[in-house]
């Protein structure tokens, strides 16, 4: 025991040195460690503290980030957008660690209104919706921009494309529009003497489009394009009565357009089918109707004809998920019409897309094929590179253990719970006692508390909402979050970040956040009993227990029926469970009434309540139960309980046991025991005036004062007290108000979905994982 105590102290000083260390790392270490975070992660980390907000929002910190999304030479990652049979859904998959077999896969938050993809670049996505308007967005900040209407032809999208330039540092949106222009032959038939494209050009920023004229050229396909160079790379065909292929740029700088020369195995006009990026390069898929095989060429040195190079042929390959009807449409179809090849891979494998029906890996080294699919994956779907959300580099594995320790111990749960698909060497530091123990730390010494609300009115849904005060006394914000629906299961009691919640049969320990919860043995009850339960950890024994004190009454037989209302309670049994164990234990039985709904307080590894020794005496007694010994103690009240009804409440403020008593001019006095107990150490923090919130209705009024003259305790609770010393208050299970003792001011506070009735408890959200002891 002592050298596990001895070993855990050399822990928690390793966590507390890696603490200190990230906050003296100058800024520029700082900044070259975030921005090789992954993106999910850098938009939680605005969470840790207002520097890094700042930081995050910075364009020098952006465009670094970006610079090391485009160094790590990571897989790509992709955008898949499906409108059939469900509309408006799009998937992100990340090939981050293909050659360990690791792909991620997630659901993208649906837009506002129905969109459909058109390009992305930089982490930006193209898109319009049905009204032809264009937009602008991110679609993991869920932020955009609705683009001006264009000068001519509102309500026509032709060909759209999204490009940036590297030395304007412009975002530009072009627009191609393809018009016919029809001649009149007689009364019923017309027919098209000539054609065009017009191109209007508008740099993100600027209130309206720009004409730059027209050009001489179709493009085929608006999945041929490609942004190299700063250019934008299309396959067009010079006018309708020509088969012939032609390479054209766009340059971003210049707004010009020019012809790319194409390599000589292009005898025959239709060669090149479609265009991608290779490891930087323009690429080229060539198909040979011969062979039927697809030819990967690519452009070594830009602009320079004898720079194409072949770099790989693949062969002929149908997919299963192609149905039988379809594979003879694929048969004798236009096999470049289906195929199509998207990204090389790190490891050399090539991802291929086939009749925008399924996704599939060729190995050129064994030439073979693997069908890629994912949960939810569309039956039919549109897919685009999408280059916002790339893994760490290696220079961030390289960093020493502290610092990866001192950064993600910083990050708020939801975002560390996330971390844990970056690696398996991630997910086994994120469940590491070390890095438990440091982010329970951090999350504890937050600028504010925060709390578990639970409600199931006006319905019975036992809703868990999740609230944190950390910046409300420096931006009089506060985060206001539902949590998902663990069961229909009662709050009881929160420790180090896990919940005890109980139904009318078992008794539960779980955390919230990470979803983890453990159904504890039963304990044999009686008929009509009262139990009364509680939950702590010990900090030396590294125990978490729960104790659950049954009240045994004695039934009345009134004509011939057991009536419990007139029942009298005679006994009282204290069960304990260690978690972990595999039964309850039976320590005795117990002199107090705890039948009375009371708030409990955890101070130095003891439970305590408010206690009347019998039911015969009004008398409040303060009474301890020490998590280690398993002994229960009366605790010294201050001098100032001459009154038996003194202490209502108690509840624990910076770490000191605490009370909350009335006195007959309705003045609600807060205690604080100093030195653990000593009774002499009792002083009285604050005095708090009579207060009724506004949200307390007319006819909540009555409840209000029939409460306050028959449980005082019951009515006005003080739940905390803030950094800059305000102090948070509970009326009624229905209002929390912040109270300013400097000012003797009251100011109510209200969220967005708030219930009209609920139960709280404090709560710091932790990755506690119930086996592992947080300290």
């Amino acid at each position: 025991m002592e050298d596990s105590t001895m070993k855990e102290g050399k822990l928690m000083k390793k966590g507390k040195a890696a603490s200190n260390m990230m906050d003296r790392l100058p800024r520029e270490v700082v900044v070259h460690i975030l921005s090789r975070l992954p993106l999910p992660s850098l938009l939680n980390s605005k969470l840790v503290c207002r520097g890094w907000r700042t930081l995050i929002r910075d364009p020098f910190f952006i465009s670094k980030h970006l610079s090391n999304l485009a160094e790590a030479r990571n897989d790509p990652s992709f955008i898949l957008e499906s409108n059939w049979p469900i509309p408006d859904q799009r998937h992100f998959i990340d090939f981050f660690d293909h050659s360990e077999g690791k792909v991620i896969s997630k659901k993208v938050p649906s837009s506002p209104m129905p969109m459909y993809l058109v390009d992305s670049c930089n982490g930006l996505l193209c898109m319009h919706d049905t009204s032809r308007s264009v937009y602008i967005c991110n679609p993991f900040t869920r932020l955009y921009i609705e683009l001006p209407k264009l000068i001519k032809y509102p309500t026509l999208v032709g060909n759209l494309g999204l490009g940036f330039h590297q030395k304007t540092k412009e975002y530009k949106v072009i627009q191609i529009v393809f018009r016919r222009k029809l001649r009149r032959v007689d009364s019923s038939t017309t027919s098209t003497t000539s054609s065009e494209s017009e191109v209007q050009i508008l740099t993100i920023g600027s209130p309206s489009w720009r004409e730059v004229g027209t050009i001489p050229y179709r493009f085929i396909h608006s999945k041929t394009k490609a942004l190299v160079n700063g250019r934008l790379h299309w396959l067009s065909k010079p006018n309708k009565y020509t088969t012939a292929s032609l390479l054209v740029s766009f340059d971003l700088e210049t707004e010009q357009f020019q012809e790319v020369p194409k390599p000589d195995c292009c005898g025959s006009g239709r060669c090149l089918r479609h265009l991608m990026v290779v490891r930087g390069c323009l690429s080229a898929g060539a198909f040979h109707e011969n062979d039927e095989r697809l030819d990967i060429w690519v452009m070594k040195e830009y602009g320079a004809k004898e720079s194409w190079i072949k770099e790989l042929s693949i062969g002929r390959y149908m997919p299963p998920t192609l149905t039988q009807q379809e594979s003879r449409h694929f048969i004798y179809s236009k096999r470049n019409l289906f195929v199509r090849v998207l990204c090389v891979l790190k490891n050399g494998e090539i991802l291929l897309e086939y009749k925008s029906r399924a996704l599939v890996i060729y190995d050129p080294q064994h030439e073979t094929f693997k069908e890629f699919t994912f949960p939810e994956m569309p039956r039919w779907f549109k897919i685009i590179i999408h280059t916002s959300e790339q893994q760490t580099s290696n220079m961030m594995e390289k960093l020493p253990h502290e610092i990866i320790l001192g950064i993600l111990s910083r990050l708020p749960s939801t975002s560390l719970l996330q971390s844990m698909l970056v690696c398996r060497a991630w997910r086994r530091l994120i469940r590491d006692p070390l890095l438990v123990a440091t982010h329970f730390s951090h999350m504890a010494d937050k600028d504010g508390p925060s709390f578990i609300f639970q409600s199931n009115r006006p319905s019975s849904s036992y809703q868990l909402f999740f609230i944190d005060f950390s910046d409300f006394h420096s931006q009089g914000k506060v985060m206001f979050k539902k949590l998902p629906n663990l069961m229909s299961i009662y709050l009881v009691d929160s420790c180090n970040g896990l919940l005890c919640m109980r139904d009318a049969r078992w008794i539960y320990i779980c955390n919230p956040f990470t979803r983890v919860y453990l159904q504890l043995p039963k304990l044999v009850n009686y008929p009509a009993q009262v139990a009364h339960i509680a939950f702590g950890f010990h900090q030396t024994t590294k125990h978490y227990k729960v104790i659950q004190v049954v009240y045994l009454r004695q039934l009345v037989l009134l004509g011939g029926r057991i009536n419990v209302a007139t029942s009298t309670l005679v006994q009282s049994q204290v069960h304990v469970l260690t978690i972990g164990d595999p039964s309850w234990r039976h320590i005795g039985t117990l002199p107090y009434d705890l039948t009375r709904p009371m708030p409990k307080a955890l101070v130095n590894g003891r439970l305590h309540w408010l206690s009347k020794p019998n039911n015969d005496t009004t008398a409040s007694i303060l009474i301890s139960f020490d998590l280690e010994t398993e002994q229960f103690q009366e605790v010294a009240k201050p001098d100032c309980c001459g009154s038996n009804r003194c202490f209502h409440h108690l509840m624990v403020l910076r770490g000191f046991l605490s009370a909350g008593a009335y006195h007959d001019n309705d003045e609600l006095e807060v205690w604080v025991m100093k030195e653990y107990g000593i009774k002499e150490s009792w002083i009285k923090e604050f005095t708090i005036g009579n207060h009724l919130p506004p949200t307390l209705q007319q006819n909540d009024l009555l409840h209000f004062n029939m409460a306050k003259a028959r449980f005082p305790n019951s009515s006005v609770r003080v739940l905390c007290i803030l950094r800059n010393d305000e102090i948070l208050l509970e009326y009624l299970n229905r209002v929390v108000v912040v109270f300013d003792p400097r000012h003797g001011t009251f100011k109510e506070l209200t969220f967005d979905a708030m219930p009209h009735w609920y139960k709280i408890v404090v709560h710091v959200g932790s990755l506690n994982w119930i086996h592992i002891p947080v300290c």
